[in-house]
């Protein structure tokens, strides 16, 4: 609880000295620009705009914050440090509930308190400490439904639903995510249900009911779509369009690491995905860094990268403490970051954008209790 208490402290102290001297570069439009429209909506200027881009709620809950004390940068950051605190004891409860070791939870809260990026970012006005904070209550649920009783178990997994949901409230990207983790969840859920029963064959068994659910659901979908006069061309140059306009229409910066991008068919969609994603993890590469902030973003990628490596190492081993709830928050930890991935096109937003699923990394990396393994060899 101190180690939360320090780095709720810090960023109180950034939140004012962004407040008297502006926000932090990268995020000081956005923040500025938020702060605005709060100002707006409070004069009764503001509502028009405060749809934009899916903000209404964010600047709605700012706005009745700044009602109660006033309306400044200042107040802003507080409350986001206040958000923030709010998802660290989350945190802190989760390494309870998974029985993690004295050591690995002071690791985990070290750097889920003290990780650069999310000192800066959750010490400002913006949007990512309201995702984190629901991204984290949201698979709290779902880890709670794992070890309570069958009819608690049912309560809380749809309590993570729901939170899904308020959390998609928060960015049209989690507006994706949340119904592929639900879906996600479910077949996983499905699966470890047929996994409890003793028949011979599981995987054959799985795999089969596999391919013919998405039968069923080509089907479905194939007539009714046909239905609807759906026509496939069409709903492929959407698609198409859609990501191309989403990925080409930016200002180009000294962070941008997707440059003017064409696509025209399924095929392109097909190795876009993969490009995005592998970017997305790896920008600034040694060769773009130019500035202390980049080192930082570098070293922060490095730790990323081998938490991951070192989750689908372990998640092969079936000696991994909490091994099934361990791989159903990893699965989603990897969605989430997917889904960012297709609409990033520099490595500032990046930083943005990894902050929601940095609860659940740490979460999934050390639940594996690392250095248990060694002691066993």
């Amino acid at each position: 609880m101190r180690i939360i208490l320090i780095g709720l402290l810090i960023r109180c102290i950034v939140s004012i000295y962004n407040g008297l001297n502006g926000p932090i570069p990268g995020a000081e439009a956005d923040a500025i620009l938020f702060h605005e429209i709060v100002v707006s909506i409070l004069n009764g200027e503001g509502h028009f705009r405060s749809d934009t881009f899916g903000l209404s709620t964010f600047l709605q809950i700012h706005a009745f914050i700044a009602k109660i004390f006033v309306p400044s940068i200042i107040v802003g950051g507080l409350f986001s440090a206040f958000i923030w605190l709010l998802s660290a004891l989350i945190i802190l409860q989760i390494t309870k509930d998974l029985k993690f070791s004295d050591e690995d939870r002071f690791f985990c809260l070290i750097i889920y308190c003290f990780f650069p990026s999310s000192i800066l970012i959750t010490s400002v006005m913006l949007r990512e400490v309201f995702q984190l904070l629901f991204v984290n209550l949201a698979f709290f649920f779902l880890i709670k439904s794992f070890i309570s009783s069958k009819l608690k178990s049912v309560l809380l997994f749809v309590l993570s639903i729901i939170t899904l949901v308020i959390a998609a409230q928060f960015h049209k990207g989690l507006v994706i995510f949340a119904p592929l983790s639900v879906i996600l969840s479910i077949i996983y859920l499905a699966i470890l249900g047929v996994d409890k029963l003793k028949i011979p064959n599981k995987k054959i068994l799985i795999t089969s009911m596999l391919i013919f659910i998405s039968f069923c659901l080509v089907i479905t979908i194939k007539f009714k779509l046909e239905s609807i006069n759906f026509q496939y061309d069409e709903f492929i140059s959407k698609m198409i369009e859609r990501l191309v306009s989403q990925n080409n229409n930016h200002n180009i910066g000294r962070a941008t690491y997707m440059h003017h991008k064409e696509m025209d068919n399924i095929l392109d969609i097909i190795f876009f995905i993969p490009e995005m994603f592998i970017n997305y993890f790896i920008q600034p590469i040694p060769s773009y860094i130019d500035t202390f902030g980049d080192y930082i973003a570098f070293f922060e990628n490095i730790l990323r990268i081998a938490f991951i490596a070192f989750c689908i190492f372990f998640s092969f081993n079936k000696d991994v403490p909490n091994r099934k709830i361990f791989i159903l928050l990893f699965l989603n930890f990897l969605l989430l970051e997917l889904v960012w991935s297709i609409g990033t096109v520099n490595y500032g937003t990046a930083i943005r954008h990894h902050i929601p699923g940095l609860g659940l990394i740490l979460i999934c990396f050390f639940n594996l209790r690392i250095g248990k393994f060694y002691e066993k060899k």
